[in-house]
Parts: C-alpha cells; sequence; structure tokens
C-alpha cells in the first residue's frame, strides 16, 4: 500500500515548504490551565503557515490552541478550547454556531450547552477517520447551521484531514490539491499517512455536498445566538 500517492508529489510539497519556511511568522501561547484536559501550556512559540489566496490565517485566538485557519466565511478550524471564558470571546468573534470536535470532552459539553453551540463530536485517532466518520461529518456540514468550527487537540493534523475533506467534497479541490494545501498548514505528509489514505479513500465515494456554506466573500460573520 502506498503511504504517500506520489513520490512527486510529496516532493513538491517538501520544496514548497522549505521556500515558504521563512516567510512563516510565530505567536506565542500564554501560560495556563488546559480547561479541557487539565494540562499545562508553556509560554511557547508556535509557527504560523504561510499567507496564502485560498486561506486565512488568523492566528493564535485567545483561549484556544495554536492558530485558527479561516477557509471561507463558514468554515473555520484550529486548535481545542483550553480557557471557556476566553474560547467564548474568540468564538464570537469569528462568528461560530456549531462546533464539531474530535477531541470532546466532558467540559466542553457543559460549555456549549451553556453558551448554546451546538456541539457534534466525531472522534477518531490514527488511522483515520471511518467512512461512517466522513459521512456523519458531511451530513452536519448540510443539515447544520455554520459558521463552522473543526477542531482536534492543535488543529493541524486531525482537523486539517476534516478540512482537506471539505476542500474535496465542498469546493471540488482534487486530492492532490487538498493535501498540498494540508501540509502547507502544519500536516504532516509523511508521518500522517494512514489518515491520507483515509482521506483518499474516501474521495472514491460518491458522497457530494452541495455548497450553500461554502463562500469566499471575506465579509463580516453574524454573532452566534445563545440558546439558554
Amino acid at each position: 500500500m502506498k503511504l504517500i500517492p506520489t513520490l512527486s508529489l510529496f516532493v513538491s510539497a517538501a520544496l514548497f515548504t522549505m521556500l515558504t519556511a521563512c516567510q512563516s511568522k510565530t505567536t506565542e501561547h500564554p501560560k495556563v490551565v488546559d480547561g479541557i484536559s487539565g494540562a499545562t501550556h508553556q509560554n511557547e512559540k508556535v509557527i504560523l503557515p504561510p499567507e496564502n489566496e485560498n486561506y486565512r490565517v488568523m492566528g493564535h485566538l485567545v483561549g484556544l490552541m495554536n492558530y485558527v485557519v479561516k477557509y471561507d466565511n463558514s468554515f473555520y478550524r484550529g486548535g481545542e478550547p483550553y480557557a471557556p471564558d476566553l474560547a467564548l470571546e474568540a468564538f464570537d468573534e469569528i462568528g461560530i454556531k456549531t462546533i464539531i470536535s474530535i477531541t470532546p470532552s466532558e467540559e466542553e459539553r457543559a460549555f456549549c450547552e451553556t453558551y448554546g453551540f451546538n456541539l457534534v463530536e466525531i472522534p477518531f485517532v490514527n488511522p483515520g477517520p471511518t467512512a461512517e466518520d466522513f459521512e456523519t461529518y458531511f451530513r452536519v456540514l448540510e443539515n447544520e447551521s455554520g459558521p463552522f468550527f473543526v477542531h482536534c487537540k492543535g488543529g493541524s493534523h486531525r482537523a486539517g484531514i476534516f478540512g482537506a475533506a471539505y476542500r474535496m467534497k465542498v469546493q471540488n479541490w482534487s486530492y492532490e490539491e487538498a493535501i498540498i494545501e494540508y501540509g502547507r498548514l502544519g500536516g504532516d505528509l509523511k508521518n500522517d499517512a494512514a489518515m491520507l489514505e483515509q482521506l483518499k479513500a474516501f474521495e472514491k465515494t460518491n458522497v457530494v455536498i452541495g455548497s450553500k456554506h461554502s463562500s469566499n466573500a471575506d465579509t463580516t460573520n453574524p454573532h452566534i445566538t445563545r440558546v439558554n
């Protein structure tokens, strides 16, 4: 079984990474106790992805791990919340209505119930999401209210797989285009090969959803409406 679709694709992505590394920016985490996992996060610099016309790197939003990437007005991905009150401010800022969590917890469930967010749990680890996970994911995108925020622990790998799937099935990108962007945004084409194989297998399915949530216009998102 091939771990990487083609050698040339891997080489191209690697060269891109080297060429754009000097353009990357850094952001710094505060020292906080993770409200979701309980872990303590030290002040550490996070390397931001290079800018690109197809997405917007929003940087570190206080309350969320690592950095947030905006794919379009309806779809964002990033790291998990580490401090509920601060995360609320971040989600308010970008207008999130539905959170798709790959790393759900009791704290996150309580947070979403308190503040009226729609929480959808699709947990998975290596070797990646199953066909059923993908189908659940796209049913959510088709039927629930956006904007959507997809997160795993750090936001780059498992959430990145769902980001690539969004590109492929909602915006009609090719698998090759999607995984090149996946590498740009912090994914690892070598170590994440098993998850990429799952994504490649899903590409061959007939699951296609409409683009009602997809928009590349950079307009102001509405504030969320909380349900008590």
